[in-house]
């Protein structure tokens, strides 16, 4: 399987060079934000955050820095986010370096439950609160994903539906995905849905 990069975290100069980040700022972490969230992380950089990405294809993560506001202001976590004490433990060497994540969002698999309610416990020790966005699948309407974010967290919940058309429905496009992340963002909203959930039973197949 190609990773990302062989770095626990990198950062890298306006010129491309690789480089470690010596000043901390506002923080943003990414999960999934070299793919489907791309726009986001893209967003978030031109916004003037400092942007952690977490993905796994070192090919997408460089195209993506070729479209970046700031390179200087992107880095990398290169490993699977199912080692979760040792996810975590990279999580906690980025703020280190570059200061608490102010922003979180978050596309993960469900075969890696156990990570969010982790995140969380980490973000606990920081001072300040955090905008946690969490993105779910369209199931999540029908089968709400339960959890209780600690007093420190505002929680952002985004729905991931999809699009009906005249003759079919499909499901979302990235950018649609990512249109529908940052309008969340943007307005602070505590539920969002992205495209439709209704009529349910019209969703793809």
């Amino acid at each position: 399987m190609e990773v990302l990069l062989d770095l626990t975290y990198l950062s890298f100069s306006k010129d491309g060079r690789r480089e470690t980040m010596k000043t901390k700022g506002s923080h943003a972490l990414v999960i999934g934000g070299t793919g489907m969230l791309k726009d986001v992380s893209l967003w978030l950089n031109k916004k003037g955050y400092h942007v952690t990405v977490v993905g796994r294809q070192k090919s997408k993560f460089h195209r993506m820095l070729d479209q970046a506001y700031k390179k200087e202001n992107f880095s990398a976590v290169n490993m699977d986010y199912h080692e979760t004490e040792k996810f975590i433990e990279r999580l906690k060497k980025a703020q280190n370096d570059l200061g608490s994540f102010e922003v979180i969002v978050s596309w993960v698999h469900s075969t890696a439950d156990e990570l969010i309610p982790k995140i969380f416990q980490m973000m606990q020790e920081n001072d300040g609160e955090y905008d946690f966005y969490h993105l779910n699948g369209s199931r999540a309407y029908i089968e709400p994903f339960t959890v209780t974010p600690p007093s420190n967290c505002n929680y952002h919940e985004i729905i991931l539906g999809f699009k009906l058309t005249e003759t079919h429905s499909r499901w979302l496009t990235n950018k649609e995905i990512s249109d529908g992340v940052i309008d969340s963002i943007q307005h602070h909203r505590q539920l969002t849905i992205v495209g439709q959930t209704e009529p349910w039973e019209l969703r793809p197949n």
